[in-house]
């Protein structure tokens, strides 16, 4: 184990920490556009939250949209409510909810292991390339986590605290938490850290520790909690917990109802990809795991697996490797950037505008890893070990700064951004929008939609706007609002109807199929990408 730091090397390293954090979490949150499809889906819930002054029934394209529970829609759309309709307010929950679990993973690994450990412990985790992507996009996976992590590690803090006030209230925030996770995604939020503390009440023979527990007052707030919105989301759609509990939550993880079947190394290649620059780690994390009888707190890691950070053992490894990462990216875009002078290579869009700023970036990154040599040979700030950690930040610093610049750069191809800003001038308040046969899900969140867009449909998929509810149950239109589901057929009798103009958005390899619903070769009005804009007048 690494001795203590001082008072002054711990502060200073917390403080450089914490910089890192809000370097790492924050920097151009809001440069990138909505990613397809989750992002822009979930952004548009929110907006549909305050627009529909709905917050029991969470509604995509003015239809209910019941696949995951509304908790964190709730956040989305209050952050919208408070910053405004952008992609910044839209992540800012998840961004939130990131760095409050770093810091508590910074808390947890230093009352478990020791100061280093809590140090090293969040830089890891925060310069992880899977927590840093899941902490800046609009998805549910960062709240969920901060919710499981707060359920585990007030657990611990309870099973060890000193005095009952203490060991109480602990365990109550533990059964609040789970009943948090619960409302974020479901029974998966009282399962997961359910079993990681059953397993290890039950290898470690502690059943005692159950009478201490608080479990009728704890079921209590964990169930007051985490049910009235279920009850009130069930009586406003009668249906919805059979195929809550039977579909998303029984089907998905027993059967391949949902085709999402994966081959058995797949989490493995998660695990991998999801913790570079660390990854390399990961064998001597496991050896430093199984070295001997597990005592009390490596039973504990063990079995909740989710804080692999015992590494200290190869810590002279750890500097290098976002270093190399950054190099390896930095070299990879410049040969891209020579590409069609050198190999006739042509570029991608975002790929050209990434490296077309290398030239900009180079100065200031040469200039930063000269400041780090300097500062690696010549500080004297602390002990060895504190200069190794500071050093360590601001490597990841410059990484993760680099790295801002390329997500923003190719969101352009997962985003219906640009689509939505080049229709916006050709789209009346009176015409009728259309999506044929294809889901542009940031679509609706980008052009403001006051009235649903119709998405065309066979009415035989077993999805349909990225929701098997929808296609499962079909469930009518906000009170007010229009039809948002229209088969083909349906389609064909609608616009054959219509006075007024219809706008289609259609991938171009779908116009001859849509050209035999309007009769005629419908005109075309834009194209970016794959998709055409389309009209009947």
């Amino acid at each position: 184990m690494f001795q203590s730091p001082s008072r002054l090397q711990d502060v200073a390293c917390l403080w450089v920490f914490a910089l890192l954090c809000l370097i790492v979490l924050f920097a151009n949150l809001g440069s990138a556009a909505l990613f397809e499809p989750d992002e822009g889906r979930n952004a548009e819930v929110g907006r549909e939250i305050l627009l529909l002054k709905d917050w029991v029934t969470p509604h995509y394209n003015f239809i209910p949209r019941l696949d995951k529970p509304i908790f964190f829609y709730w956040l989305v759309a209050w952050s919208q409510k408070l910053f405004g309709l952008s992609e910044w307010s839209a992540r800012l929950p998840s961004v939130l909810f990131g760095l409050a679990g770093v810091f508590l993973v910074y808390r947890l690994a230093r009352t478990l292991l020791g100061p280093w450990e809590g140090l090293w412990s969040g830089l890891i985790l925060v310069t992880s390339f899977e927590y840093f992507i899941l902490s800046r996009t609009v998805i549910l996976d960062m709240t969920l986590t901060f919710f499981i992590t707060l359920s585990l590690g007030a657990f611990w803090w309870a099973r060890h605290a000193d005095r009952s006030g203490t060991k109480k209230t602990f365990y109550l925030l533990m059964y609040g938490a789970m009943g948090c996770a619960t409302l974020v995604k479901g029974p998966i939020g009282v399962l997961l850290p359910g079993m990681v503390i059953f397993v290890y009440l039950l290898v470690g023979k502690k059943w005692s520790i159950l009478r201490e527990m608080e479990l009728p007052l704890g079921a209590a707030i964990f169930f007051l909690v985490a049910t009235p919105w279920y009850l009130w989301a069930e009586w406003r759609n009668p249906g919805y917990l059979r195929y809550f509990f039977l579909h998303e939550n029984i089907l998905r993880f027993s059967s391949d109802y949902f085709e999402q079947g994966k081959p058995w190394y797949y989490f493995f290649l998660v695990l991998a990809i999801g913790l570079l620059p660390w990854t390399f780690l990961i064998p001597s994390v496991v050896k430093d795991l199984w070295k001997g009888p597990p005592d009390d707190k490596r039973l504990f890691l063990i079995l909740w697996a989710v804080l692999p950070f015992l590494f200290f053992s190869l810590s002279h490894w750890l500097l290098s490797l976002p270093l190399i990462t950054l190099i390896v990216l930095l070299l990879t875009f410049v040969l891209l950037r020579l590409g069609p002078s050198v190999f006739a290579l042509p570029l991608p869009d975002p790929v050209y505008h990434v490296s077309q700023a290398i030239p900009f970036w180079l100065p200031a990154i040469l200039l930063s890893l000269s400041i780090i040599v300097v500062l690696t040979l010549w500080t004297n700030l602390g002990s060895k070990r504190a200069r190794f950690y500071l050093v360590s930040c601001a490597s990841c610093a410059l990484f993760f700064f680099f790295l801002h610049h390329v997500i923003a750069a190719v969101s352009g191809i997962r985003s219906s951004k640009e689509l939505a800003e080049k229709s916006a001038a050709l789209i009346r308040a009176e015409d009728q929008i259309a999506v044929y046969d294809t889901y542009l899900s940031s679509l609706p969140f980008y052009l403001g939609a006051q009235k649903p867009i119709w998405a065309v449909w066979s009415g035989k998929k077993s999805g349909i706007l990225g929701s098997h509810y929808v296609a499962v149950k079909k469930p009518p239109p906000a009170p007010g609002y229009g039809k948002v589901l229209v088969t083909f057929e349906e389609f064909s009798q609608a616009r054959k109807e219509s006075n007024g103009r219809v706008l289609v958005f259609v991938k171009e390899k779908n116009l001859s199929h849509l050209s035999e619903r309007f009769g005629v070769m419908p005109k075309r009005l834009l194209q970016v990408d794959e998709i055409v804009l389309v009209t009947n007048r």
